[in-house]
């Protein structure tokens, strides 16, 4: 079995969801074409109000 190299992207969000929605989903397409690549997105909430 092939073990797969990690990526994390670790970022702050603070009362801006609708961008990391957009980084999110940017970071899935790059992460399709990166194979041998496991990619974790790790979202810190910065004290955000606007959290649903």
């Amino acid at each position: 079995m092939i073990q797969l190299k990690k990526i994390y992207c670790l970022t702050s969000v603070f009362n801006d969801w609708d961008s990391f929605t957009i980084l999110c989903d940017r970071i899935e397409g790059i992460s399709k074409q990166l194979v041998d690549y496991d990619f974790e997105i790790i979202a810190i909430n910065d004290g955000s109000t606007d959290f649903n």
